[in-house]
C-alpha cells in the first residue's frame, strides 16, 4: 500500500510539473539554415524539462501562402495564421496529454512543437483542424526526444539571444512608463567572477572602453562567482543600442570566466528622475545552459 502511494505521488508530481509550471512565453529572432527566423517559446519549461513521461515530440509544419520577402509572416496573412495557431493548439491540448513548447517561423513555414508520451490518433487531430483551412498545405511527424534536445538546443535561445530578450523586456517597461529612450544616461552593469585575477583583467579591459568602476566586493553568498563588480558608463538605451554593448560585455565577461548579470538605468520622463529596478539582472539568473 505504501509503495502504491509513493508511485501515485510521483505520477501526480510529474503531471503537475508539466501542467502547472509558470509559463514564460517570449520570442526572439535568429537564423535557421542561414535564413531569418522567429522563435516563440515557453521559457518557463526549463524548470521542469525534460519531463519523463513526455519523451516524444510531434511537429506540425504549415506552409504560408503569402510570406514576406524574408520568409517570415506578413501582415496580410497574420490573422489567418493566428487562427490556425489557436485551433491547432486548442485541439492538441484538449484531446491529448501534450505539452506545447513553441513554434518556429522560417523560410515560408510555421512549425509547431508538442511533447507527448504514447498518444494515438494525433494525425487525426491535425487533419481535423487543417480541413477547416483547405487553402493551406501542411506536414507533420513524430520522433523520440527523451532528453528534450529539440526544446533545449533548438527552440530555447542562446545566451546571447536570451540577453536580448531581457533587454527588450526592460525597454518595453521604460517605454510604457513614458521614457522615449532617446536621452543619454548612466547605465550600471553587474558582473560576477570566480577569481579576483579574472575580475582584475576584466576591469582593465572595460576601462579601455570608457567604463568606470562603481563598486566591487567579495561575498561567498554570491555562489560560485563570489567576486562582484559594478561598472558604469553613459550610454543610450534605445532599441538599436542596448544589445550592442550588453552583449559585448557578456562576451568579454565570458572570456574571463565571468557571468554578466544584467543592467539598470534611470528612467527619464517628463516627471522627475526615477530609478528602474534591476529587472534584467534579476531575470538573467534564470538562464539555463543548453544540454
Amino acid at each position: 500500500m505504501k509503495t502504491n502511494l509513493i508511485l501515485l505521488t510521483i505520477i501526480i508530481t510529474i503531471k503537475l510539473n508539466a501542467q502547472n509550471h509558470t509559463e514564460e512565453w517570449d520570442f526572439y529572432f535568429c537564423q535557421v539554415d542561414n535564413k531569418p527566423a522567429s522563435i516563440y517559446v515557453d521559457l518557463g519549461l526549463r524548470e521542469v524539462a525534460p519531463i519523463k513521461d513526455k519523451g516524444h515530440i510531434f511537429w506540425v509544419s504549415v506552409q504560408m501562402n503569402n510570406p514576406g520577402e524574408d520568409g517570415l509572416s506578413s501582415k496580410e496573412e497574420s490573422e489567418k495564421l493566428w487562427e490556425i495557431d489557436d485551433q491547432l493548439i486548442a485541439a492538441f491540448t484538449s484531446k491529448h496529454e501534450v505539452v506545447y513548447v513553441g513554434r518556429l517561423t522560417n523560410n515560408g513555414a510555421r512549425d509547431f512543437y508538442f511533447y507527448f508520451g504514447n498518444e494515438l490518433l494525433m494525425d487525426k487531430t491535425v487533419s481535423g483542424v487543417m480541413v477547416r483551412f483547405p487553402g493551406y498545405q501542411y506536414d507533420f511527424g513524430i520522433k523520440e526526444n527523451d532528453n528534450w534536445d529539440t526544446y533545449f538546443n533548438f527552440l530555447y535561445p542562446s545566451r546571447r539571444d536570451y540577453q536580448s530578450i531581457l533587454n527588450r523586456r526592460v525597454l518595453t517597461q521604460l517605454e510604457n512608463s513614458g521614457d522615449k529612450l532617446t536621452e543619454l544616461r548612466e547605465v550600471d552593469h553587474w558582473v560576477y567572477f570566480k577569481t579576483e585575477i579574472d575580475r582584475k583583467k576584466f576591469e582593465e579591459e572595460v576601462i579601455k572602453r570608457g567604463f568606470q568602476i562603481r563598486d566591487k566586493d567579495f561575498n561567498n553568498g554570491y555562489g560560485e562567482n563570489p567576486y562582484r563588480l559594478v561598472i558604469s558608463r553613459k550610454d543610450k538605451v534605445g532599441w538599436g543600442e542596448i544589445d550592442e554593448y550588453t552583449i559585448e560585455l557578456w562576451e568579454l565577461a565570458n572570456q574571463f570566466n565571468g557571468d554578466y548579470d544584467g543592467w539598470e538605468c534611470p528612467m527619464i520622463t517628463e516627471s522627475p528622475f526615477k530609478k528602474l529596478t534591476k529587472l534584467c539582472a534579476t531575470q538573467s539568473n534564470k538562464y539555463t545552459q543548453k544540454n
